[in-house]
């Protein structure tokens, strides 16, 4: 089974406005277990999150886990972690500085990065420069000049290297951080 660490209760609550054992209980609620994940991840959508596939994902994914749902042998030896940093800089700035690779490439400094889908303002999906893993980017809007990002770095492949991730990616958003800065 994979790991459940990861995403905390303060940040799921913080996103969702649920805690984790909520979600479980609305989703036991449903008989959830025998659902598809597709169906669990719709029925979020539709009833409680409609404006965040992203975090249906996310919640449909960690019942599977805490529930012992079976998943392909493929995916119980893949690992995922997921990092977040608060900004005191609007959300289209913070977004921009991920879309424009010229100014990502100022922060971030990696090449190779394939992006695979963009949603303006909201997230960015892609496939790293290893060809393997993806990473995920969220962008949420916490006031007039605040904002969030969320990355979460999936299909890695053990726990060392979800470890290193993990502090990679607090360093690059420190980078990020020191970018914008460096601006004013």
């Amino acid at each position: 089974m994979l790991k459940t660490k990861g995403i905390s209760d303060a940040t799921i609550l913080q996103a969702t406005n649920k805690r984790w054992d909520e979600w479980y209980a609305i989703l036991d609620s449903i008989h959830a277990k025998k659902m598809t994940h597709t169906d669990i991840a719709r029925y979020l959508y539709m009833h409680h999150l409609e404006n965040n596939g992203w975090w249906c994902q996310m919640i449909a994914n960690r019942y599977e886990q805490v529930k012992g749902m079976k998943k392909s042998k493929k995916h119980q030896d893949e690992f995922q972690i997921s990092v977040s940093m608060t900004m005191g800089i609007p959300l289209t700035d913070v977004y921009e500085a991920w879309a424009d690779e010229s100014v990502r490439n100022t922060w971030l400094r990696e090449k190779g990065i394939e992006i695979t889908a963009i949603t303006p303002n909201t997230s960015i999906r892609m496939v790293w420069n290893d060809s393997k893993t993806r990473v995920s980017v969220n962008f949420y809007e916490k006031g007039r000049k605040k904002s969030q990002v969320a990355i979460e770095h999936s299909k890695l492949m053990n726990e060392l290297s979800a470890v290193e991730k993990k502090k990679y990616w607090k360093k690059k958003l420190e980078n990020l951080s020191n970018y914008f800065n460096s601006r004013h």
